[in-house]
C-alpha cells in the first residue's frame, strides 16, 4: 500500500516535480528567515517595534500584488513568474543580510517589501499551473505534495539550523567559520539558489488557453470521488 501511494506521487508529471522541487528550495529560504530573522535582527541591535515594522512591509508586498496578478495571469504563461521568483528570492535575500549587518535602514526596508514580492509571484502562480498539468486523476495527488512542501521545508530548515548551531565553529582551510543567525542565513539562501537551473526545466506550452472555473472546479472535486 505505501508503494502504491509513492508511487502516485512519483508518477505525476515532471512539470509538477520540478516545481515541488523549486517550492521546497525557496520555502527554505521563507522558512529559515521566520524562525531566525529576528533573532538577527536583535544581535544586530534593532528594537522589536523596529522587527515589526520590517516585516509587516513583507506581507505588504505580497498583498498588494498578489490580487492584480491573480487576474492578470489568467490565460498567461506561468514559468517565467516561477524562474523570477527563483532568481529575485535568493539576490534579494542576500541584500536583505548584509544591509542589517550594515545598519541601512532604507534598504532594510526595500528588501523587506521586495521578498514578499517575489516570493508572491510564487505562491500566486503555482495553484494555477498545477490545474493547467494534471487531471482529475492526479490533480489531488499534485495539490496534496505542493501543501507538503511547506512542511517538508521547516523539518530541513529547523534541521539545518539547529545542527549548525550545535557546530557552532569549523574551521575551513585554515579559515575560521562560525555559525551564527548571519552564517546560518547565508548557507540556507546559497542552498536556495538550486531553484534557479529546477525552474528552468519546467516546460509549458506556447499557448495557454483559459480554464473555466466551473469545468476546473468540477474536475477537482472529481478527483475525490
Amino acid at each position: 500500500m505505501i508503494n502504491r501511494i509513492a508511487r502516485s506521487y512519483f508518477d505525476l508529471p515532471s512539470n509538477i516535480l520540478f516545481l515541488f522541487w523549486v517550492e521546497l528550495c525557496l520555502n527554505l529560504v521563507h522558512v529559515g528567515f521566520i524562525l531566525i530573522l529576528n533573532i538577527y535582527l536583535r544581535s544586530e541591535g534593532f528594537s522589536d517595534p523596529e522587527i515589526a515594522s520590517f516585516n509587516s512591509l513583507r506581507f505588504i508586498g505580497a498583498l498588494a500584488f498578489s490580487l492584480p496578478l491573480g487576474i492578470y495571469i489568467k490565460a498567461k504563461r506561468l514559468k517565467p513568474f516561477f524562474i523570477l521568483s527563483a532568481i529575485s528570492v535568493p539576490i534579494i535575500s542576500i541584500v536583505l543580510i548584509e544591509s542589517i549587518r550594515l545598519n541601512i535602514i532604507p534598504l532594510i526596508q526595500l528588501s523587506f517589501l521586495s521578498w514578499g514580492i517575489a516570493m508572491m509571484f510564487l505562491r500566486v502562480c503555482s495553484l494555477p499551473f498545477i490545474i493547467r498539468n494534471t487531471t482529475s486523476q492526479n490533480s489531488s495527488q499534485a495539490l496534496s505534495l505542493n501543501a507538503a512542501t511547506w512542511s517538508l521545508a521547516t523539518i530541513i530548515s529547523g534541521v539545518i539550523i539547529s545542527g549548525l548551531n550545535s557546530i557552532q565553529l569549523i574551521s575551513f582551510f585554515n579559515i575560521d567559520i562560525i555559525f551564527n543567525e548571519r552564517t546560518i542565513l547565508w548557507l540556507i539562501t546559497l542552498i536556495s539558489i538550486s531553484s534557479i537551473p529546477l525552474s528552468l526545466k519546467i516546460e509549458e506550452q506556447n499557448n495557454v488557453k483559459s480554464i473555466e472555473p466551473a469545468k476546473n472546479a468540477l474536475s477537482i472535486n472529481k478527483s475525490y470521488d
